[in-house]
């Protein structure tokens, strides 16, 4: 029923919807027709509410809310009333309100929704990305508040960027290294831009397939720089000392964790999260052996990052309302920062202490980009002996 003609943004908002049950169209006069013995009520906007905020919103709205809600009463008192009407958090509340009045209130029959938001943002998601809209996502997180999902969103894209833009700048620093001692550091770093734009693709669509290439291209890159950089010392006796075939090796129980995770996505986040404490532990390891200070600092700067990351994780995974209701809904952008500095960090030290026991001759140094003198830019191993490696140290 258009009562104030705004219909048809509501209806462009929905057009890609499959819809069987017949459609018919009624003007305000005919208001008894519309809702007389009705089901199901869609309370929608009014049109000068627009993308107002809330104040005025409901300045806008309280009156034709009130008014239709008294229409409902009169004509369809059982039917279920959906109140899409913004700001939803208090329209729903007059509704509820003027409901128990008049004693018919029902907590089962009268729901709040912001079905209207999903609509708009994947209409916008759509034409930006030029994807369907029938198969698009987009996260809601963060309440009624259209200005703060949208921002969330837009925050949670970002934060991978720097998975994308870094790598081809690592991929240069280490050109000598990968050149005269190991050339599968590439793969790392190509490895890491697939984190973030797999990263990317599942925050821009909350899909399973989106999460699965997420956390399997973590896993694979967490398997990759254990194959690289796994300490020589530390190789059970069965591959004899051999880093190629401890690598394939290493390689069948990620193929069976990459099996499991298919099957329990839902353990996924957490069984990744675990990898840190090893990774983290062999780290403190070669941090007491090393007897270069900046590799030292480098070192402490990597766990500090490692334990800022884990604390945004978790305060995200279990207190996400608290913070949000806070309006601090930044946490999960600030954990992808974190992790990447803390993973890249991790693996530009174990670079280092690769070269460091097993090419000893080569002499590493470890320095900084852009001025060598400033250790809060970007870390990289050079060479300063260059003698051509042996196969056997490639992944």
């Amino acid at each position: 029923m258009d009562t104030r003609g705004f219909s048809s943004e509501a209806l462009t908002d929905m057009s890609h919807l499959e819809t069987s049950p017949r459609i018919d169209y009624f003007r305000e006069k005919d208001t008894k027709q519309a809702l007389r013995e009705a089901n199901i009520v869609a309370l929608m906007d009014v049109t000068a509410v627009g993308n107002t905020m809330a104040q005025e919103q409901f300045k806008l709205t309280a009156n034709y809310v009130r008014q239709m809600t008294d229409r409902i009463l009169w004509f369809c008192p059982d039917a279920l009333v959906a109140v899409f009407a913004r700001p939803v958090t208090a329209t729903l509340a007059i509704v509820s309100e003027i409901f128990r009045y008049f004693g018919w209130w029902n907590p089962d029959r009268i729901v709040g929704s912001i079905a209207t938001y999903d609509g708009r943002i994947k209409k916008m998601t759509a034409a930006i990305l030029n994807l369907e809209r029938t198969s698009l996502s987009v996260p809601l997180a963060g309440g009624a508040d259209a200005q703060t999902l949208i921002k969330l969103y837009n925050l949670r894209i970002l934060s991978n960027v720097v998975f994308v833009l870094l790598p081809p700048v690592l991929m240069h620093l280490f050109r000598d290294y990968a050149r005269f001692v190991n050339p599968g550091i590439h793969v790392f770093w190509f490895l890491l831009m697939v984190v973030g734009l797999s990263s990317a693709y599942f925050h821009a669509t909350l899909s399973l397939i989106g999460q699965l290439l997420d956390e399997l291209s973590i896993l694979w890159v967490y398997m990759a720089g254990f194959c690289m950089f796994f300490p020589r010392r530390y190789f059970p006796n069965v591959v004899h000392n051999d880093r190629k075939l401890f690598s394939i090796c290493a390689t069948l129980p990620t193929l069976i964790a990459t099996g499991l995770a298919l099957i329990h996505p839902a353990v996924n986040a957490f069984a990744l999260m675990s990898l840190g404490v090893p990774a983290i532990g062999f780290l403190i390891m070669e941090l007491k052996r090393t007897t270069s200070v900046r590799v030292y600092r480098l070192g402490l700067r990597c766990g500090i990052m490692w334990i800022l990351a884990v604390v945004c994780w978790l305060n995200d995974r279990l207190f996400c309302d608290t913070w949000l209701n806070l309006n601090f809904p930044y946490l999960h952008a600030l954990w992808h920062l974190f992790i990447f500095i803390a993973s890249y960090t991790a693996a530009v030290l174990f670079a280092y202490f690769a070269v460091q026991d097993e090419k000893p001759q080569q002499s590493p140094v470890l320095k900084y980009w852009p001025r060598d003198n400033f250790e809060l830019g970007i870390p990289y191993v050079t060479i300063r002996s260059y003698v051509k490696s042996s196969y056997n140290m490639n992944i």
